[in-house]
């Protein structure tokens, strides 16, 4: 596997603080992500608006003054040379490696391999390709920024996952206590 992409633009609006500078794992939760996800990865980005992270690491900057998923992803689909690359939100800490490995044997020539569990389709834990470009551009020409939305009206496979606690994506206060609590359990098992 070559590229990832951790997403860490948003305005972390419903969490009233940048997710990105929680403390996890003994650091901050951007940092815990982009040191796990460089063990697996040749070549791991930060996705974000603006350059506010206090280590070295290699950026791609959004376009624009939306705050989008989508805008993101067209400036990492653009930017990077491989023809596929992993994206994950910077608030979904216990994806494993199996997930990751998972997503990318079931892409195939699809254009995109995405996670789905009973709690629905998971945007931001996909396989996607530069095949998407066109139909992501003529999206954002009306001003359509729903990842769904494109994942549905493309060639995309849906990768099903029963393990719900692995996708927990830390939007409240109540996630984050949340998740500390199992990253807590896990580290006694």
């Amino acid at each position: 596997m070559k590229e990832a992409v951790i997403f860490a633009g948003g305005k972390s609006s419903r969490m009233g603080e940048d997710k990105a500078f929680l403390p996890f794992g003994g650091t901050t939760l951007v940092r815990y992500q982009y040191d796990r996800l460089s063990s697996w990865f040749e070549h791991v980005f930060i996705s974000t608006k603006k350059d506010k992270f206090d280590f070295e690491a290699e950026f791609i900057f959004d376009r624009g003054e939306v705050f989008s998923p989508a805008v993101a992803l067209h400036s990492v689909l653009t930017h990077l040379q491989s023809e596929a690359v992993f994206v994950l939100s910077v608030d979904v800490p216990f994806l494993s490696k199996a997930h990751i490995d998972t997503l990318y044997n079931r892409l195939g020539d699809h254009e995109a391999a995405a996670a789905k569990t009973a709690g629905g389709t998971q945007p931001m834990c996909a396989v996607y390709t530069k095949k998407l470009l066109p139909a992501l551009e003529k999206q954002l020409e009306k001003e359509n920024h729903k990842l769904n939305f494109l994942l549905r009206n493309s060639d995309t496979v849906f990768v099903e996952f029963d393990d719900e606690e692995a996708f927990l994506n830390l939007n409240y206060k109540s996630d984050y206590e949340k998740a500390l609590a199992l990253a807590e359990a896990q580290r006694f098992e």
